[in-house]
């Protein structure tokens, strides 16, 4: 490991994982530092390491160890073998990678935070008998011979990939599979230049890979051109693996997946698994910007990778397949879902400052970042969004970016669109740090009820909850610094305005507005675009439901 001394220190600390066994290890700068003290921190997977004096700034250090460590195939994170049974029934061996979010540590020694982004180097010792891959591509391949003691053949290959562009370490993927591994390849066009694709999975499945390419072939150029950003690497593998903890895995330039969410065959797999099949590919190379590209700086703003990468899921596919309605789904997909499980007390927000414990980490994937975080994107008006993705992919390209970066670049995005004029005009949208702030550091929603008196319309904000009188040992889940209140876009229409129009509710319990008639009725969060619920008077539910008939 090549680094940086950015401050005087005489202590280098780095991710260890509990299976790693570290030998040899030498610290050098214009000299060698002898290493005074070496302490493991089980509970954080750190090594902390003391050497004889301090480093400058600016100074480079060389850390070289060798470390060793049992594949194993029960836990299917870090650098794990897996198994199958190919279609002469016999069993076959591969190994690969699963990082996300804090397993790097376990396949190898590394700084294993998003922020500490670094380029790397793999060189890969495997019998004849399998192939290797890499986020990279394949410099060369040469004899060696370090392996020949464990097969009858001479024939041990080591491949030498190409250094990596700089990137976060869960990021990094690597596997080893057995030649029964067949793929299929095609140069894809776009309009930026080309991108060699490849398709792996057993040779039984060969005839399964047609329908991952023809998405991959229809989304990678199309979200370059959304972005106005190129995919920066020469290839991209997707690998079909028969053990995976997730569905799949965004890794820059070797995504794996599970068999189910790659593989298609026209005969047996149901119109619903060919649209996730395609939902999670267009995911998945969506996260070749939104997470890759540009990085969260750390795990409590995971909704930064994975609320867009849900989001353009549905664009990238729309794209692929108009005529399946994608965008018509968003909302019983995901915000239904975010309703759902944001209403509950035990619920926390999209943003959680102070996570450090893996434990902790690792529930940060679930409804709240992916779902409500996408509900949140679905409020932006299409053009704001669409700008503001630009400014934010192209700004913080290869860094890493926080909510405040985001919000900034979909603020200016509505400027450069609207100016001083625009449906906002005057409103808290100027500021949309404020504005978000409210959806993102709180925890549930809220329930907007509106009545009729005269002219007039009278709107309420209230928190949600499914069960109202419900008491949490979260005290993050008692207490807001908002008050349990937010900065509310109300969409309406009476029985006279057939266009929706605008209303903010700032951080107010309560508000009034006057109208030029006197409606029959009011509906409100018209097509569902806001994240929160809606209630009627008894007369106002009634006339809703005679015109829905």
């Amino acid at each position: 490991m090549m680094l940086n001394c950015s401050r005087p220190t005489d202590a280098i600390i780095f991710h260890v994982g509990a299976g790693i066994r570290i030998s040899d290890l030498t610290v050098t700068a214009a000299q060698r530092l002898d290493e005074v003290s070496r302490q493991r921190c089980p509970s954080l997977d750190l090594l902390y390491i003391r050497v004889s004096r301090q480093c400058t700034t600016g100074e480079l250090l060389n850390v070289s160890l060798s470390f060793e460590r049992e594949i194993e195939g029960d836990k299917l994170d870090g650098f794990y073998m897996a198994k199958y049974k190919d279609k002469n029934r016999a069993l076959r061996y591969m190994a690969s990678t699963h990082m996300e979010p804090v397993s790097a540590r376990k396949a190898f020694p590394c700084f294993d935070e998003p922020e500490m982004k670094a380029t790397f180097d793999l060189e890969v010792i495997r019998d004849w008998r399998y192939k290797s891959l890499f986020n990279m591509p394949l410099a060369r391949t040469v004899p060696d011979t370090r392996c020949s003691h464990l097969t009858n053949q001479s024939g041990c290959h080591r491949d030498i990939f190409q250094t990596s562009v700089v990137m976060s370490t869960y990021l990094v993927a690597y596997a080893v599979l057995p030649m029964d591994y067949v793929s299929l390849q095609k140069v894809v066009k776009t309009s930026r230049g080309s991108i060699q694709v490849g398709i792996w999975a057993p040779s039984s499945s060969q005839n399964q890979l047609d329908f991952a390419m023809s998405v991959t072939e229809k989304v990678l150029p199309y979200f370059e051109d959304l972005f106005n950003l190129s995919y920066p690497l020469p290839k991209l593998d997707m690998i079909g693996v028969p053990q995976f903890a997730a569905g799949a895995m965004e890794n820059w330039g070797l995504i794996i997946y599970r068999f189910s969410t790659l593989l298609y065959d026209p005969n047996y797999t149901t119109t619903i698994d060919k649209q996730t099949i395609a939902e999670v590919i267009s995911h998945e190379i969506a996260h070749q910007w939104f997470g890759n590209i540009v990085t969260m700086k750390w795990w409590d703003e995971l909704w930064l990778n994975e609320a867009f990468a849900v989001f353009t899921q549905y664009i990238g596919v729309d794209a692929f397949k108009p005529g399946w309605s994608m965008m018509d789904r968003c909302y019983v997909e995901f915000v239904a879902s975010a309703l759902q499980t944001d209403s509950l007390l035990h619920s926390h927000p999209i943003i959680v400052p102070g996570l450090s414990d893996p434990n902790e980490i690792e529930s940060m994937f679930d409804d709240i970042s992916y779902f409500k975080g996408s509900a949140l994107i679905r409020m932006l008006d299409a053009a704001t969004l669409k700008r503001g993705l630009i400014i934010y992919l192209n700004r913080f390209a290869w860094r890493n970016a926080a909510s405040s970066d985001l919000f900034a670049a979909f603020s200016e995005a509505y400027m450069l669109e609207n100016g001083d004029s625009g449906p906002h005009a005057n409103s808290p949208v100027r500021n949309l740090t404020r504005v978000m702030d409210t959806w993102t550091t709180q925890v549930n929603y809220p329930l907007v009820t509106v009545r009729i008196r005269g002219n007039k319309l009278h709107f309420r904000q209230e928190r949600f909850l499914l069960v109202p009188n419900a008491t949490s040992i979260w005290k993050s889940n008692q207490t807001s610094r908002f008050g349990f209140r937010w900065i509310v876009p109300i969409w309406y229409v009476t029985d006279r305005i057939s266009e929706p129009r605008w209303v903010w509710m700032d951080l107010e319990e309560e508000k009034t507005i006057e109208l030029d008639h006197q409606p029959k009725f009011v509906k409100i969060n018209f097509n569902q675009t806001g994240l929160y619920r809606c209630s009627y008077e008894q007369s106002n539910w009634r006339e809703l439901i005679r015109l829905s008939r």
